[in-house]
């Protein structure tokens, strides 16, 4: 009995090893790329629910990622007009130093009859290039005059801007006539080298037009929208209208526009300036001496400096040398 018990035995753990040795030939020759699909597919599968899952919390969690690009490119052209503006406030005004240099001379009264006789052509050719313009848009050109006595290369500049300045503000002035309508520019005030003292501070210099002009409704959106497309920032500081009664054109009522218009320049010298007496005010030189936080940065600054300066000072041949003062400080710390 035992004896048959033990073949039955012996037969039966023979067919199962039989039988796994076949499921395993089998799993291998027709079972294992598929189960190898199977995997990789799992595999992508949860790696898609993951990104899916990354993109929706990118997108807001909405369900349409369309939505939130639309709302990204919006702000995307609000930062871009916001850019645009800025690069108009930062419009570089002309500086002394780009005025002809055979304008020096070590006497003072020969120099300042230099400065004055070219400023006097530069001005004149501008001013009869204004006024032309204006004469060809059927605008009557009112009586101005761009060029002043000076005393000095500031001041020779200062006209330089201010003449720049009322070139684009005659410019959408021009451009705001439609056919038809009536413009009429009466009256142009410009503010001389001391009157302009009081709007130019640091780097940013702001010139001022006061004006009084009459236009129809249409052309004086026209010459809000105008004068925004000019290249250089201006701005309306004050503006009154009055009605004069039915126009001749289609835009509607005349109007009698009194108005204060101011455009901006910004000096790179007095920015470079500025920037130089904030690094002296950290630094404690003249402009104070920084404290705290303020004197920490200072002392940093200069330690890169030293360094930098000491490494460029260093032959080829003598960057794998160790400094004295790190040799020194290695050893110590063994």
């Amino acid at each position: 009995m035992e004896a048959k018990l033990s073949r039955k035995l012996v037969v039966s753990i023979a067919g199962v090893v039989a039988g796994l040795a076949a499921l395993a030939v089998v799993y291998v020759m027709y079972l294992r790329p598929y189960v190898k699909v199977w995997l990789k597919a799992r595999s992508e599968i949860n790696e898609r629910k993951e990104k899916l899952a990354e993109l929706r919390k990118n997108f807001g969690d909405q369900a349409n990622p369309q939505s939130e690009l639309r709302t990204l490119q919006q702000e995307i052209n609000v930062l871009v007009d916001a850019n645009k503006a800025l690069k108009k406030v930062k419009t570089p005004g002309t500086e002394t130093s780009a005025l002809p240099k055979e304008l020096e001379d070590p006497d003072k009264e020969i120099r300042r009859e230099l400065y004055r006789d070219y400023l006097k052509q530069v001005m004149d050719l501008a001013e009869d290039g204004m006024k032309e313009k204006l004469k060809t848009a059927n605008i009557p050109p009112p009586d101005f005059e761009l060029y002043t006595e000076l005393d000095n290369a500031e001041e020779a500049a200062y006209y330089m801007n201010r003449a720049a300045g009322l070139k684009g503000l005659i410019e959408a002035i021009i451009k705001s006539r439609s056919s038809g309508s009536a413009v009429t520019l009466d009256y142009l005030t410009l503010e001389n080298y001391e009157e302009g003292k009081k709007r130019r501070e640091g780097a940013v210099n702001v010139i001022n037009y006061a004006l009084k002009m009459s236009m129809d409704t249409q052309s004086l959106v026209s010459f809000l929208y105008n004068l925004q497309a000019q290249d250089s920032f201006y701005y309306v500081e004050e503006m009154q209208l009055q009605p004069r009664g039915a126009g001749r054109g289609s835009g509607g009522a005349q109007l009698d526009i009194t108005a204060r218009i101011n455009t901006t320049m910004v000096f790179q010298s007095q920015v470079n300036s500025q920037v130089q007496a904030a690094a002296a005010a950290i630094t404690g030189g003249k402009g104070g001496g920084g404290g705290g936080l303020m004197s920490l940065f200072a002392a940093a600054t200069q330690e890169v400096a030293a360094e930098q300066r000491r490494r460029s000072e260093k032959k080829w041949y003598q960057f794998w040398k160790r400094s004295k003062k790190e040799t020194t400080e290695g050893e110590q710390k063994k």
